[in-house]
């Protein structure tokens, strides 16, 4: 049986990125005239996950890669956002669902969303 296995396998050598095929494609990148995903600045105010366009695709730029179909993108009706996230895990070519830290975003940006929208804050008087 091992020797059907290892007739039948064929060694396929895994690409190793190189410095001249890094230097390559980075030359290939800036020469196209498809504009860049722009990183978020790094400064002391946080983002507004609520107000801010764009924010999702770019912490996950290799999932968005021309910075389309975000969250807060502008679109002719409202997105919800469960059925976002659920669209996305079923797409085509299984990126979202594969990736690692994705999911878990995902997860936890609809579990505190929606614990701000159904939490209810009760204040009691106190008789001075």
């Amino acid at each position: 049986m091992t020797d059907s296995v290892l007739s039948n396998f064929v060694p396929v050598p895994i690409p190793i990125p190189n410095e001249e095929r890094a230097v390559a494609d980075t030359l290939v990148r800036l020469q196209s005239d498809t504009d860049p995903v722009m990183w978020p600045r790094i400064d002391g105010v946080p983002v507004n996950e609520f107000q801010t366009p764009g924010y999702i695709a770019r912490d996950f730029p290799t999932l968005y890669p021309t910075g389309a179909a975000d969250l807060r993108s502008e679109r002719i009706r409202d997105v919800k956002l469960a059925e976002y996230f659920l669209h996305l895990l079923k797409y085509k070519d299984g990126r979202f669902a594969h990736h690692a830290r994705w999911r878990h975003f995902a997860l936890n940006s609809q579990m505190r969303w929606r614990a701000l929208q159904e939490g209810r804050v009760y204040i009691k008087a106190v008789p001075t």
